[in-house]
């Protein structure tokens, strides 16, 4: 079972993505309230999306 919980990991180039129930997002923009995460799959068409609050620690 996937677990619920935010992790993070930093890539090569010193970049952030978030890890939520086995997918792995990079972020793609913050505004006021929140961070808006894309799926980081290479493949086109991946509809994995997900918004955090801005300390990304509730999804």
């Amino acid at each position: 079972m996937e677990s619920d919980e935010i992790q993070f990991v930093s890539t090569q180039r010193n970049q952030q993505k978030l890890v939520y129930r086995g997918r792995c997002y990079t972020l793609k923009r913050t505004n006021r309230n929140d961070k808006y995460w894309i799926c980081a799959s290479g493949t086109r068409g991946c509809p994995g999306k997900l918004y955090t609050n801005l300390d990304a620690t509730q999804v």
